[in-house]
Formats: C-alpha cells, structure tokens, sequence
C-alpha cells in the first residue's frame, strides 16, 4: 500500500535481466512482482517467460506464453498455429522454412492494432535465421508506428537473441 509501483520495479528488474540473458535472477523478480501484485497476465511477464522456456529449450511452453498474449485479431488470422510453428521450428531445424513462411503470411494479415505481434515477429524471424524478413517488419512497423508511437519500449531489441539483427549493417 505504501508503494504502488514496487510491484511494477520488480518485473521491469525481471524483464531486464531476461534481457541480458540472466534467466534465473529474472524469474525471481518477475515472481517477486508477481507476489507484490503485479497481473501475471497482459503481455510483458508472459512475453519474458516465453524467452526464458525457448532457451531453456522448452519451445511448447514458450509458444503456450506467447500464445496467451496474441490479440484476439491475430487468433484470427492464424496467430496461434504460426507462432507455435515458430517454435516448434526453434527446436527442428527442419521446419524454420514452413515457420517462416507461416509468419510473414500473418504478419501480412495483422491489423495496425496488432503492432505488438509484428514487433514480437522481428525477434522470431531472426531467430529463424531470416533477417530480410526481420528488417521488413521493421520497416512496416517504422511506417505504421511514425505518427502513433508505441506506448512500450523496445528493450527486446537487447536480448542476445537479438545480436545477430542489431549487428547487420541494416
């Protein structure tokens, strides 16, 4: 009661940690936050648990967090199948193209309302080793958010996940 916003700075410690690459000390936090009151649902806890499974190699659980945040106009255009796709693809190598694929159809199919999901798309895309792809829903996303900017930050754009996109001269 005395400190509303603690449980705010106790996922936000978490979320950076995640994005370090330091799981184990961000799941505390997040837990810690989540003890203080914070709402396990929404996106931003859901969206760091999910990162945390993938590296764990546990790339069901990631898709079941990452699923649970899709808005409800990308359940519709396919949301769900594509991202488990995704990380189904994370683990066999041998569906990263059918992943891909998956993806660039729904993000061609997502509303503007549903930004977050192309934003989440650049991380996944990378990951699958498609960096054109990455930069074009980049790209979109510069054109659509430049008169609306997110209400969000992109600190995912930090994660070591990430490295291989912030390093292409793009």
């Amino acid at each position: 009661r005395r400190s509303p916003g603690l449980p705010l700075r106790s996922t936000i410690l978490g979320r950076l940690h995640i994005s370090k690459g330091l799981d184990q000390d961000g799941v505390k936090y997040l837990e810690l936050g989540i003890a203080q009151g914070a709402d396990p649902g929404g996106s931003r806890i859901p969206n760091a648990l999910a990162d945390v499974a993938a590296r764990a190699g546990r790339f069901s659980e990631a898709a079941d967090h990452m699923v649970g945040t899709l808005p409800q106009q990308a359940l519709d255009v396919g949301g769900e199948a594509a991202v488990r796709l995704v990380y189904a693809a994370l683990g066999d190598p041998s569906l990263r193209q059918s992943a891909i694929t998956a993806l660039q159809t729904l993000v061609d199919r997502l509303a503007p309302a549903s930004w977050g999901v192309k934003v989440w798309s650049m991380s996944w895309f990378t990951q699958l080793g498609a960096l054109d792809n990455a930069y074009k829903a980049g790209e979109q996303l510069q054109v659509q958010l430049a008169t609306q900017p997110p209400p969000g930050q992109f600190s995912w754009l930090w994660t070591p996940e990430m490295r291989v996109f912030r390093r292409d001269p793009r």
